[in-house]
């Protein structure tokens, strides 16, 4: 017969509770990526905290993300960020509040 030792479960669950309460807009520094996987370029990426009432400034400069390509980006602090994606023809996807800690994001357009 198999035996628990006493308050072993009950400190098992207070220690999953513990882990599972840290919310995943605390993250950190953490990696995320954009990868288009439709048939149009995307020229512009907008990364914005969800708190932020603006977009500033277009996050790939220079670059493009070509059908097929993979983009990758540090982000720092909050998980929760609101992301606008611009394709090569002006068509604009917006997304609000996505989780970069837990998800990359990947356009289909």
């Amino acid at each position: 017969m198999f035996t628990i030792p006493r308050g072993t479960v009950a400190a098992l669950l207070g220690l999953a509770m513990a882990l599972t309460a840290i919310p995943a807009s605390a993250g950190g520094p953490h990696g995320f990526r954009i990868s288009n996987q439709g048939s149009h370029t995307i020229v512009e990426v907008y990364i914005s905290d969800v708190t932020d009432s603006d977009w500033g400034p277009d996050q790939l400069g220079d670059d493009t993300i070509d059908p097929g390509e993979t983009y990758h980006w540090r982000i720092e602090g909050n998980c929760m960020k609101d992301i606008e994606i611009v394709y090569d023809n002006k068509v604009k996807d917006d997304t609000e509040a996505f989780d970069t800690c837990a998800y990359d994001y990947r356009s289909s357009y």
